[in-house]
């Protein structure tokens, strides 16, 4: 998006966290952007890569912990912009396909979106590449065909049929038509006022995020240089594409989400940007803010980042990337608010016999009926059994699962990930042929 990135990155040796609130559940990333929930119980996050075509996606599994699942792709340094740019983002389209962004990369792949088989991504048994793409939606073609200097998709939200796209260099929404494939221009994004006494007098908006809401789409922005404070707004567009401000006073929002509970949304707000600082992006200065549904506005989360992307887990509790540090990191809310189940969302389950030769009996308990399936990991994190149990009604339950088809030695280790509606077991066992 612009050069924001390529500005934060001279300074990623001086990266910090706050101790006391965050804890890092994903590390040694190459530069992730964009964070999202994935399918069966998983985190997605983007990298951007190094500049070697060393961009991806890697997936954090909730039994299995951090497995690459994207790789080889585009990312690529401009010498002159001093920038890299490769995969920004990764969003599902719905249950069983994701979206990946690339941006502004030579060659054919650059500024476009590639649509995935979500489960080939998870249960391939090895990671894909750019070739494993099932489509390309070409945003930058049609971009720049409409005279537009640069495209950089961002992201997008999709209502079955249509896209509407965001593109951070455009500072445009491109709708997609879903029916014929046919691109348009949806919304353009004025230049907003730089009230600083250094820098151009107008300075981008720069629309990072859309999510879609009760009477159109939220976007949020960062603003280009001089990035200063309190400029960025969230834009509310409504279906016939007129945009007006929704809210105002933030600063450099590269991500935002709705409410899951409906009171209003949460931005967040990647860092602080001081010329006399060192670095100028301020160490711990991100925030997270919740504008709640009558228009106030609190602060859940404070004191980490730089960081770019966001999502709101189901327990109230926030994950983060952390562009330099390599890091997806757990942030507990500071308001209380913010409400957290009573248990735990991944239970264990009793396996038996352990070792086993060639079968095992699961035992578990379902608080709720549900659709059950299991899935069977090897120690490389390959998925090599899946089995759908059909719909399981509340209470105890004992299944027999057949393990003829796993070809292994005595000794080896698996893992066994159970999920009935919303309930989540997990265990490991060895084997004792």
């Amino acid at each position: 998006m612009k050069h924001l990135f390529t500005l934060l990155m001279i300074f990623s040796a001086f990266t910090a966290f706050s101790q006391s609130e965050i804890t890092i559940v994903a590390d040694n990333l190459s530069q992730p952007v964009g964070i999202e929930p994935g399918p069966e119980g998983t985190i997605l996050v983007a990298e951007a890569g190094t500049g070697q075509n060393d961009g991806g996606v890697t997936a954090i599994h909730p039994v299995l912990g951090q497995v690459k699942v994207l790789d080889s792709m585009p990312s690529y340094f401009d010498t002159v912009s001093q920038e890299v740019v490769g995969p920004m983002r990764v969003q599902m389209l719905d249950e069983t396909m994701a979206a990946v962004f690339i941006s502004e990369v030579p060659g054919p792949l650059g500024s476009s979106i590639l649509i995935y088989d979500a489960r080939d991504l998870l249960l391939s048994g090895g990671t894909l590449g750019p070739d494993d793409a099932l489509h390309q939606i070409k945003v930058g073609e049609y971009v720049l065909s409409q005279g537009y200097e640069a495209s950089n998709p961002f992201s997008l939200v999709h209502n079955g049929c249509d896209m509407y796209i965001v593109d951070a260099a455009a500072n445009a929404i491109i709708r997609r038509n879903g029916l014929t494939g046919v691109m348009s221009v949806f919304a353009e994004f004025d230049q907003v006022a730089n009230p600083l006494p250094f820098g151009p007098p107008m300075t981008d908006a720069v629309p990072t995020r859309i999510v879609r809401d009760t009477s159109g789409f939220l976007v949020s922005s960062l603003t280009g240089f001089p990035f200063a404070d309190s400029v960025s707004k969230v834009y509310a567009v409504d279906d016939e594409g007129n945009v007006s401000v929704r809210d105002s006073g933030y600063t450099l929002v590269t991500d935002m989400t709705l409410d899951p509970e409906g009171d209003g949304f949460f931005a967040l707000q990647m860092a602080t940007f001081r010329s006399d600082s060192t670095p100028p992006f301020v160490i711990n200065s991100a925030i997270i803010t919740q504008t709640h549904a009558d228009g106030s506005r609190d602060t859940v989360a404070s004191g980490f980042g730089p960081s770019p992307g966001l999502f709101v887990a189901g327990d109230g509790s926030f994950y983060v990337t952390n562009l330099f540090a390599g890091t997806v990191t757990r942030i507990e809310p500071t308001s209380t608010s913010l409400t957290k189940p009573a248990v735990k969302i991944l239970k264990s389950m009793q396996v038996f016999p352990n070792p086993a030769e060639n079968d095992i009996n699961l035992r578990y308990d379902l608080k709720e009926s549900g659709d059950t399936h299991i899935e069977i990991f090897n120690s490389l994190g390959q998925n090599i059994v899946r089995k759908e149990i059909g719909h399981q009604q509340s209470g105890s339950q004992n299944i027999r699962v057949d393990l003829s088809s796993l070809n292994s030695t005595p000794g080896q280790v698996y893992y066994i990930l159970l999920k009935s509606g919303k309930s989540w077991f997990q265990s490991a066992f060895t084997t004792g042929r």
